[in-house]
């Protein structure tokens, strides 16, 4: 019986001998300890280290709080350089630079780290005069295969970095703050960074308070962005992101924007709000390519014309389940060749001339979205770009369902226009096609044909607006085929110079089913028309916006 109870309290002896920690109280007890390696209890203080040091021995150091057991440093430009494959632990410290000259306060460049509820400052950046040579002012710069986690820490007033992954370094960084760095975060060469569940916040860099370049990989989850002076995600050259359930909130300026995806990065965006972002919430540019999934995105942009999502040059991005609300500059742009798809978002009560603007040969294809209580137009598109659109719903915009001018094209299916200024309007040379669509009590039209613009209106149900259902004018040759126009004060109207082919309509309790303006030189073919105060009139030219 007595050797049952022996072994257990010999094991309990031992196991506390070899755990137990040396107290530190000196500063060169402290030297000798980074040196040697070892398990430590820093005793509360301030502490000074003169001289850079190299840690070639494992070391587990533990302090009070940050606040309380703080180790300043003199020299750089590394004060602490780890590039043996070993394992450091620091915990509850406070580090400090103090130097006159740049100095990091970590290199780390093998070997594992873990850092717990430590605190870094005062990593000093003094641009040097050659170009070529190194930058230091991290709190933490990581290279070579170091890898590692650092949690419940705070970064502040950092010259250039908080943290820097360089080569193929791994880093975690969870539950921790990053507040008036030059940079928070910067990953690039092939480095692995994730960041969760923390507040980046007050950073004015010229670049970016997190940035990600080369061929990292970065992924951030619930984090904070907030009332950042510059870019808070910039991500470019051919790096990858994915960022779900973060808040971007406030960041950017009239120059920057709050994320920017630039070159050939791949980045994938979920569950995310963009929240009152003075310029752009989201540009996306270059060859660069998203998908972006279920976000919010209100209050962003600015009446002077920056939308909430850009997406610019060769760029391309999916959009599915968002919500765009309230943006002050509308809700997104497509230029310069770019092409989005569109599926099942909502855009609702965006502000500007119009919610979704295209130009310059960029291409939307649009499936199931609804485009709802705009200022202006839900859509425009001028200068040869394209929209494909099905399924979608228009409803109440202040201006235009769709808008298209200056050689654009459309095709434009299945859709529902309610209560817009007109629906569909197309001018300057621009074509659609417009099939199996419902326009039903817009304010105005159903559709316009005006100008020189061309294409045809097919099998639409149109019905119950205070001027045309359909209207072509100008020198338009649209074919208006197989629709089925009710209760409209003119169910077709033809105007101008237009040639445009009416033919196998049908044309129900509208004021006039077909009204021809002097002038005009129509084809007209066989149309059913049925209880209307005057099926085919001609006369003088009234309005048919």
């Amino acid at each position: 019986m007595k050797r049952i109870y022996q072994i257990p309290i010999l094991l309990v002896l031992l196991f506390s001998v070899a755990t137990a920690q040396t107290m530190i109280r000196t500063n060169a007890e402290l030297s000798n300890a980074l040196l040697l390696g070892g398990d430590y209890q820093l005793a509360a203080g301030n502490y000074e280290l003169a001289s850079a040091l190299t840690l070639s021995q494992s070391l587990k150091l533990v302090g009070e709080s940050p606040e309380t057991t703080q180790i300043s440093f003199l020299a750089g430009p590394s004060s602490l350089t780890g590039e043996e494959a070993i394992d450091l632990h620091f915990e509850n410290l406070g580090f400090v630079y103090t130097g006159e000259q740049s100095g990091d306060i970590f290199n780390l460049g093998a070997g594992s780290f873990h850092f717990e509820n430590c605190s870094f400052s005062g990593a000093k950046f003094i641009e040097p005069e050659d170009e070529d040579a190194i930058w230091y002012g991290d709190a933490i710069y990581l290279f070579g295969n170091a890898q590692g986690t650092i949690s419940a820490s705070t970064f502040y007033n950092n010259g250039l970095a908080g943290i820097q992954a360089d080569g193929d370094s791994v880093l975690e960084i969870k539950d921790s703050s990053f507040n008036q760095n030059n940079i928070a975060i910067a990953a690039f060469g092939n480095s692995t960074v994730t960041v969760l569940n923390s507040v980046i916040e007050n950073h004015s860099s010229e670049q970016a308070a997190v940035a990600a370049y080369g061929t990292a990989t970065l992924n951030i989850q619930e984090n904070q962005f907030r009332n950042n002076q510059t870019n808070a995600l910039y991500v470019y050259e051919n790096a990858e992101v994915e960022a779900s359930a973060n808040l971007f909130e406030t960041n950017g300026t009239e120059d920057s924007d709050a994320v920017f995806l630039d070159d050939s990065v791949v980045g994938t965006f979920t569950n995310n709000e963009f929240l009152n972002n003075p310029r752009i919430a989201l540009t996306v540019s270059d060859t660069a390519r998203a998908l972006i999934s279920q976000n919010t995105f209100e209050g962003n942009g600015s009446a002077d014309g920056y939308a909430a999502i850009t997406l610019e040059m060769d760029a391309t991005a999916s959009l599915t389940e968002n919500i765009l609300r309230k943006n002050t500059g509308g809700a997104i742009s497509v230029l310069d060749n770019a092409e989005g798809t569109l599926s099942n978002n909502t855009f609702t009560e965006n502000m500007t001339w119009t919610s979704l603007y295209l130009e310059s040969n960029s291409k939307l294809n649009m499936t199931g979205n609804l485009i709802e209580s705009s200022e202006g137009d839900a859509i425009y598109l001028t200068d040869q770009a394209e929209l494909i659109s099905e399924s979608d719903s228009f409803i109440n915009n202040g201006e235009f369902g769709i808008r298209l001018v200056t050689q654009a094209r459309a095709t434009i299916s299945g859709g529902t226009f309610e209560g817009n200024r007109s629906g569909i309007i197309l001018g300057d040379n621009s074509y659609a096609s417009i099939t199996g669509n419902t326009f039903r009590n817009n304010d105005r039209s159903g559709i316009g044909f005006l100008g020189n613009s061309d294409g045809f209106a097919r099998n639409n149900l149109i019905e119950g607006h205070p001027r045309s259902g359909i209207a072509a004018a100008g020198t338009s040759s649209a074919s208006i085929e197989q629709n089925q126009l009710n209760t409209n004060t003119y169910g077709i109207l033809l105007a101008e110079s237009t040639t445009a082919t009416a033919n196998s309509n049908s044309l129900t309790a509208n004021d006039y089913g077909i009204y021809v303006v002097d002038g005009a030189t129509p084809n007209i073919g066989d149309n059913s028309f049925s209880n209307n105060q005057e099926d085919l009139a001609e006369g003088l030219e009234p309005s048919y916006e």
